[in-house]
């Protein structure tokens, strides 16, 4: 996916002159007031994102016997691979859970190879709190805060919860956190091993281990009923 390059306050926000902007004599402010015009958004991703992550909430609603209940699911996106780890869904998103999230994804994306996350986008959603921090910032991984009404330096994690719900969510009525569990793992492995993706050149995010055949029947994988579709040929 390609974010749109903006001249946005992104030093200020995550402080690589930040200080010398407010602490610097008038030449030296000039100075980075330059650099900083150089610096787009689309910059700063490129330039930390082998650990760089975003991550955000999805909500869906499930139907219980004692009505309709507000299903939350916690997600992670790595930037550059555009790996995803998703939690279970939950209708109480308390302190505790976010904080037992938090050691999920760090330990999540340490078993899946990926290099320790150092900075963690995020809106201003309050579910966030200091329970939470302190579990990345005992793993040396800082939590950031985009500026609010700003989506767009979220727009991986946007871009994803859009994709989930179109391509799969919107299609199914859920009846448990366990039936929202099942479709959204169906997702990721559809995501992750299915689908190609624009951002990373129309590559699978996981390559087969062996090359596909160069030749055969081409077999039509349809998970959830047909709601996704995925093509390849048949092994010889």
């Amino acid at each position: 996916m390609h974010v749109k390059s903006r001249k946005v306050e992104c030093l200020d926000l995550f402080d690589p002159v930040g200080g010398l902007l407010r602490h610097s004599t008038h030449r030296s402010r000039h100075r980075a007031n330059a650099i900083q015009a150089q610096y787009s958004w689309d910059q700063f991703l490129k330039s930390h994102a082998e650990t760089l992550w975003a991550r955000d909430f999805f909500t869906k609603k499930v139907w219980t016997r004692y009505g309709p209940r507000t299903a939350y699911v916690l997600f992670f996106i790595h930037i550059k691979s555009r790996r995803v780890i998703a939690s279970t869904s939950t209708t109480h998103p308390h302190s505790e859970w976010m904080a037992h999230q938090a050691n999920v994804f760090l330990n999540a994306a340490r078993e899946r190879g990926l290099k320790a996350p150092s900075i963690l986008i995020r809106d201003g959603d309050k579910k966030f709190g200091k329970a939470f921090h302190k579990v990345l910032q005992a793993a040396d991984c800082e939590a950031k805060q985009i500026p609010r009404g700003t989506p767009v330096m979220n727009a991986h994690a946007e871009r994803w919860v859009r994709s989930i719900k179109h391509q799969c969510l919107n299609h199914f009525v859920c009846f448990s956190d366990n039936h929202l569990d099942h479709l959204v793992e169906q997702y990721l492995e559809h995501y992750h091993t299915e689908r190609p993706h624009q951002g990373i050149e129309n590559r699978l995010i996981i390559p087969p281990s062996h090359p596909p055949p160069a030749s055969g029947k081409i077999m039509c994988k349809t998970p959830l009923g047909g709601v996704l579709k995925s093509y390849s040929r048949a092994a010889a």
